[in-house]
């Protein structure tokens, strides 16, 4: 199936959904399944995969260079491997690329690793990211504090088979947001959170939380400049371009793919997305929406600020969810990146038949969402 086949898929579901509403008797053509075809490889080749069973969406990545490599290890506790690498479609691996973990590293679609870059821990990707050569990104260091007069392979060792040290020794999770691009040579040290957005400068060593849309570089890092005042409003439009850095992840915003959704009013939202508003604790925020799929039942996981709001089913069509941001809880605020705690933070999931946890047609987006505002 062709690129534009697909574009013309995904405004088509949208289109019937948003005529099926309206009891429109017209007929829109097209594929029920845009991800039917596998994308194209520009190398044939195999590359070192450790658990192909344990390696998630390689077979539609754009290019992988045969020296690229994909390692799950086991837990050193245990001798098992459960960890699991998630991999977008349309992701670019260049020449000797590794991506290496014992829990988990998940990469969204569209984005690029030059040669030379190594992912390694407990790492999640965005999508649309840019990774120039030799960038580096781990969420553990070695461990040679912890009883410094032995070998430090033997303080790893011992932090690994140690059930009573803290978790957070073993690995932080680094997160780097969408639309994302780092430099040559970027260092990424453990539990270092990149917003939506940002920019990091060539040889930058981050150690510190990156506000969304801002440029950072140095050793260690500061802020040099910003793409934009990442400044959420009370609401946001999938017809306006401002509200784009706002339907924070999880939303198809190519360029060409958004020309064809906003023909049916909305931006098509993934299996797991989040948008962001001004800060209102207390009010209630209210988000309007398409449903394409009108397969089997939908219905979306809301949490906001990091609290669970309940799950609300959603009918064919056009659907509103409504519901009250809640005031502070303890705790909850840990589920929110630091940067973003002032603001309003909601997260969509969709929940699937039988508890699965993932999607029974991966790639299908089965909704977009037209709009989102806090209430007066």
């Amino acid at each position: 199936m062709s690129g534009l086949s697909r574009l013309v898929n995904r405004a088509c579901r949208f289109l019937r959904a948003g005529c099926q509403s309206q009891n429109d008797s017209r007929q829109i053509g097209g594929a029920d399944d845009p991800s039917a075809g596998s994308l194209q490889k520009t190398d044939a080749s195999v590359p070192q995969v450790s658990h192909p069973d344990r390696v998630f969406g390689l077979a539609t990545a754009y290019s992988v260079h045969p020296t690229a490599s994909f390692h799950i290890h086991a837990k050193p506790s245990t001798g098992h491997v459960t960890g699991t690498i998630s991999i977008g479609h349309n992701v670019y691996f260049g020449k000797e690329v590794e991506l290496a973990t014992i829990n988990a590293i998940s990469v969204g679609e569209d984005t690029s690793f030059q040669n030379y870059c190594i992912v390694s821990g407990d790492v999640r990707i965005g999508a649309h990211c840019l990774f120039s050569l030799f960038v580096f990104v781990g969420s553990r260091n070695h461990e040679f504090r912890a009883k410094p007069e032995w070998l430090i392979r033997d303080q790893d060792t011992w932090v690994f088979e140690s059930a009573d040290v803290a978790a957070e020794i073993i690995s932080r999770p680094v997160t780097i947001e969408d639309d994302c691009w780092l430099g040559w040579g970027s260092v990424i040290t453990p539990g270092v959170y990149i917003g939506r957005g940002a920019i990091i400068g060539a040889n930058s060593v981050v150690t510190k939380d990156v506000v969304p849309y801002e440029i950072h570089g140095g050793v260690p890092n500061a802020r040099i400049g910003k793409r934009l005042d990442f400044t959420p409003p009370s609401a946001i439009s999938a017809m306006e371009d401002r509200s784009f850095p706002y339907f924070y992840r999880g939303f198809s915003l190519k360029r060409d793919i958004v020309k064809l959704t906003r023909e049916a009013g909305v931006v098509e939202a993934g299996h797991s997305a989040c948008f962001v508003l001004q800060g209102a604790a207390g009010k209630e925020v209210r988000f309007n929406g398409m449903r394409s799929d009108p397969e089997g039942t939908l219905q979306l996981a809301v949490r906001i600020n990091g609290v669970d709001c309940g799950h609300h089913t959603v009918g064919e069509g056009a659907f509103q969810i409504q519901a009250r941001i809640p005031t502070e809880q303890r705790g909850a605020s840990q589920n929110v990146p630091a940067v973003l705690r002032q603001h309003t933070y909601v997260e969509l999931d969709e929940v699937f038949q039988g508890g699965q946890s993932l999607p029974t047609h991966p790639g299908i987006s089965r909704y977009g969402l037209s709009s989102a505002s806090l209430l007066p």
